[in-house]
């Protein structure tokens, strides 16, 4: 059994990739199934709403942080 060692870190503006990989990962399915899945949109919307500062920390495991936001 692997064993995960969680972090608990605080959430910068170096972390928007993951922040808007995870967010895209998570929607796609249910948005492909009205047929509204729009890659470039969701990320360039996540981008344009994001602020670190509202992001009070993220619990890091294995490949996507759990973002705690405020």
């Amino acid at each position: 059994m692997r064993q995960v060692n969680p972090t608990l870190a605080s959430t910068t503006h170096d972390d928007i990739e993951t922040l808007v990989q995870m967010r895209i990962d998570a929607m796609r399915e249910s948005l492909e199934r009205i047929g509204r899945f729009e890659p470039r949109r969701a990320r360039d919307r996540f981008v344009s709403s994001f602020d670190s500062a509202l992001c009070a920390s993220s619990l890091w495991l294995t490949a996507y942080p759990l973002a705690s936001c405020k």
